[in-house]
Formats: C-alpha cells, structure tokens, sequence
C-alpha cells in the first residue's frame, strides 16, 4: 500500500546532505516566523472587518502570497522540490488557489 514517489534527479553539483540540512534548519525558523505574521495578519483582517463590515483587499493579497511561500516551504523541507524559496527566489504572488472572484 506504500506510494511510489517519481524518481528524484541526482543531488545537485557540490551540494551535501549537510548544505540542505542547514538550508532546512534555517526554513524551519523562518517557517515559524511566517505562521506569526499569518496569525498578525488573521487578527488584523478579523479587526479591519468587524470595524468596516468588509475585508481588506490588501491584507487578503498579502495571505495569499504568503500561503504560496509557506507552501513553498514546506513542499523543500519534504524533499519534494530542490528549489529554495524566498529569500533565494521572488518573493510568490498570484491566488494560492481560484476563488469563485478571481475565476
């Protein structure tokens, strides 16, 4: 009942497990930073909209970039992908996923 998972592509040129072991503790520490902001962001999207009666488009872009980087991050310290996320690529934009208004 094991999944079979694709062939991964051979380590990358002068990289140890040791480099990628650094590289994810350095993820994990910013990964626990990024659930912070995202519970800053929550509590501030909650406070905007009970004092406005609507959300803040602003903030709503912000998580969804946000949610890509967490994603982005969790999908390298998984071995899924050998890309480094922010700040060793662009910073993500674009919806995580389509909302019915962004169709």
């Amino acid at each position: 009942m094991s999944e079979q998972t694709p062939a991964r592509a051979a380590e990358p040129q002068g990289q140890s497990v040791w480099v990628r072991a650094l590289f994810m503790i350095a993820f994990l520490i910013l990964f626990g930073i990024g659930q912070t902001v995202l519970t800053a962001a929550a509590i501030l999207q909650f406070l905007w909209e009970a004092i406005t009666g609507q959300s803040n488009a602003n903030i709503t872009l912000f998580g969804r970039s946000l949610a890509r980087w967490l994603s982005a991050v969790v999908l390298y310290l998984l071995h899924d992908t050998d890309d480094k996320p922010f700040p060793w690529a662009d910073w993500p934009s674009g919806p995580v996923y389509t909302t019915p208004d962004t169709e």
